[in-house]
């Protein structure tokens, strides 16, 4: 007996032993990721790298959550449960109390018993909570000098709700936010930006122009974006977002977590793509959105295509293209015989008087 309860102890030690020295359970995996702006000249281009004291670290998955401060550390190794996880890392200004200066999100799969490694590239990044101050965001980075790269990119972090109201009458004047730069919104948690028809704000929430690009989301964004264009029955208003006409060409790519809905416009109810312009939607939700132009029929209840709309993913459901007098075409879609449409992928469902027109 006592030498099968020593053979039993010795077994356990040599177990518990195991488990303390390896680098990772076998039913666990490793995450090493590196951050940094890669020697690339395109990456935090507005601040110095090397003065960020801190970086922040916050990791969503199948375990939770995990965040960790690191000063100075350009990266760091995690035991983690297998599944997909969300990547964020923040550098963080102490120089002045203590501010978002940059950030880097990446979606990756982790998997047990190997080790993943990881570059989480770090780009100019600012946090805001009003129309005011996310219109101002857009604008110091339109504006900025020297100016960055177009193939780099700027994030604006929605940290609460926002309201759009018009602000013509003040200095400086606005209503819709310019994006002509490369600009990435995103959200850490629920956040949803309604129009204030109180002031009367009928305008567009973002028009894209001059060769800028707008990205809503990004894979490993831990929070929601909801453009909601507030309805209320009766006022008529501009598209939740325009696509100008221009060369280089203006762009919006929409990820998973976004919601474009509850919004009446002419033609377009959630988006107008014109001529040139290319939208491409990977995943999020354009649903619930009129085009309600009275003067003619209605075209694009969801999307109204002129240039390029490619489909990879995500759901167009209960739009309309109708009028009080008569119907429209394109509850879900519309396609001018101008415009291009590829279908790769998603939903679309629902929509009145039909899914998808295209114009001979």
């Amino acid at each position: 007996m006592k030498k099968l309860l020593f053979g039993v102890c010795f077994v356990l030690i040599a177990v518990l032993m195991c488990g303390c020295f390896s680098p990772w359970r076998g039913d666990e995996g490793n995450l090493s990721i590196v951050w940094g702006n890669s020697g690339n000249s395109r990456y935090i281009t507005q601040i110095d790298f090397e003065a960020l004291s801190v970086f922040r670290v916050i990791l969503k998955g199948p375990g939770g959550t995990i965040e960790e401060d690191f000063n100075g550390k350009p990266g760091a190794t995690f035991s983690l449960i297998p599944g997909t996880w969300s990547v964020v890392v923040k550098g963080i200004d102490t120089s002045q109390g203590e501010s978002l200066a940059a950030m880097g999100i990446e979606q990756i799969e982790v998997r047990a018993g190997t080790k993943t490694s990881a570059t989480i590239n770090m780009y100019t990044a600012v946090e805001v909570d009003s129309w005011w101050d996310l219109n101002s965001a857009a604008t110091d980075i339109r504006f900025s000098s020297p100016p960055l790269d177009r193939t780099g990119e700027y994030i604006i972090v929605l940290t609460g709700p926002i309201e759009a109201t018009d602000h013509t009458s003040d200095t400086p004047s606005f209503s819709t936010i310019e994006i002509t730069r490369p600009i990435t919104i995103v959200a850490e948690k629920p956040v949803t930006i309604t129009r204030d028809l109180v002031s009367e704000f009928t305008y567009r929430f973002f028009n894209v122009d001059n060769g800028g690009t707008l990205t809503l989301g990004k894979p490993g964004m831990t929070g929601t974006i909801t453009l909601d264009g507030s309805y209320d029955g009766s006022t008529l208003t501009q598209s939740v977002i325009n696509l100008e006409s221009a060369y280089p060409a203006n762009n919006l790519v929409m990820y998973d977590g976004v919601t474009i809905r509850n919004n009446r416009a002419y033609n377009g109810g959630g988006i107008t793509v014109a001529q040139g312009a290319e939208f491409e939607m990977n995943g999020g939700t354009i649903s619930n959105n009129t085009a309600g132009n009275e003067s003619a029929p209605p075209l694009g209840g969801g999307v109204y295509v002129v240039g390029t709309f490619t489909m990879n993913g995500g759901t167009i459901r209960d739009n309309s293209a109708r009028s009080s007098t008569e119907p429209g075409e394109g509850g879900g879609v519309y396609v001018n015989s101008m415009g291009t449409f590829n279908p790769n992928g998603g939903t679309i469902s629902g929509n009145d008087p039909d899914n998808v027109f295209r114009q001979p």
